[in-house]
């Protein structure tokens, strides 16, 4: 939900219409309460069992429409596995056919799976590896990942870190604008600025 907020704002999307979204994106995957909770945490399932698992979006869809939740509450909720390549579900659109509020939350459920242990991924990934790996694939909107990526810095505050040069130290501060050139804190004192110093400008973190 926060970082469909994030990303939503980054966006420019009016605050009554973020609201809409945030809602999607809490109850993304509440249809999946109609589905046998040791089907919905198979790992292996079956073609027959990944189509029962796929109908979750639907039935959340049908609940909330039933109850007159908004388009861009509704619309998240049942668009939220489709991609841009065409290669989601339930209904294998692509492109401009996924609504813009469903598109924001599918790309914040996969960041959020890629960062978070789960059953399905027991080996997280870091925050600037899951960027990384969302910039590179065609599944996602390209404005959404760069939104996402203004609200999502890669090296969080309290962040340890390795650098080319062999130092290490712990990330204090991180500059609008240069996610990759945070301020680092090696040592007692010693505070390197990657976004400004232009002695550093050939240090990179490792």
């Amino acid at each position: 939900c926060l970082l469909s907020i994030g990303m939503s704002v980054k966006l420019g999307i009016p605050k009554e219409f973020v609201y809409e979204i945030a809602m999607g994106a809490v109850f993304h995957d509440v249809g999946k309460m109609f589905i046998p909770r040791e089907l919905v945490n198979k790992v292996n399932p079956t073609d027959k069992e990944k189509r029962e698992i796929r109908e979750h979006a639907t039935l959340g869809f049908r609940l909330f429409q039933q109850h007159g939740y908004g388009i861009n509450t509704t619309y998240a909720i049942w668009f939220h596995h489709e991609r841009e390549d065409g290669s989601g579900y339930p209904h294998g659109v692509s492109d401009k056919k996924i609504p813009l509020p469903a598109k924001i939350v599918s790309l914040a459920s996969s960041y959020d799976n890629m960062v978070n242990y789960n059953p399905f991924h027991t080996d997280p990934l870091t925050q600037k590896d899951a960027l990384e790996q969302i910039y590179a694939d065609d599944k996602f909107n390209k404005k959404c990942v760069i939104a996402l990526n203004k609200f999502v810095v890669p090296y969080p505050i309290g962040t340890k870190v390795q650098l080319s040069n062999g130092k290490e130290g712990l990330v204090i501060k991180n500059k609008p604008g240069s996610p990759l050139r945070p301020l680092i804190l090696c040592g007692r004192a010693e505070v390197l600025n990657l976004a400004e110093d232009s002695n550093l400008l050939n240090v990179v973190i490792v």
